[in-house]
This record gives structure tokens, sequence and C-alpha cells, in this order.
């Protein structure tokens, strides 16, 4: 029989809001640096060219916005159909 985790928060005091900044002409996302926009027209591609590759192959595609955002069973109903498992409504342990 499988034991549910058990979590033990302490509470503790708020922490203060920091304020940061970002210079969005010089930005560093894993090991590549400069502006925002050379890196999301970077991502922008190499995403291009992957999708180019899976073409005609069996994949799901979901994403953050069309999928999880608004109703996140959307994007568990449509893993669960991929890989061929009933459906079903989980529980939210989360609310």
């Amino acid at each position: 029989m499988l034991r549910k985790p058990k979590f033990a928060c302490k509470r503790r005091k708020r922490s203060a809001r920091k304020k940061i900044s970002i210079n969005p002409e010089l930005v560093t996302v894993e090991r590549k640096t400069g502006s925002l926009l050379d890196i999301i027209d970077h991502y922008t591609h190499n995403l291009a060219q992957l999708d180019a590759l899976l073409t005609g192959a069996d994949v799901l595609k979901l994403s953050y916005e069309d999928d999880i955002e608004q109703d996140p069973h959307r994007g568990y109903s449509k893993i669960a159909k991929y890989l061929g498992f009933s459906e079903f409504t989980p529980k939210n342990s989360f609310n």
C-alpha cells in the first residue's frame, strides 16, 4: 500500500518584496547571452526546426496557454488519451 506523503511547513513571516530589473539588451538564458529579442528569435528558430523534424511522427503537442492555463484537466485528458489510458478526473490535492 502506498503512503501519502506528509508535508510539514512552518509558518514564516512574509518576505519583503524585492524590486528586480532586467536589461532587455543583455540577458543570459542557459548559456546564451544577447538581447532578449535575439534569444527569443533563437528559441523560435530552434522550435521551428524541431517541429519540422517531427513532421509525420506520432507526437503529442501541448501548450501551456491552450491546454493547461485555463483548465489543467484538458491537458491531462490529452495526455491520457495519447498514452491510451482510460480517462478519469484526478483529484486536485492542492486546493
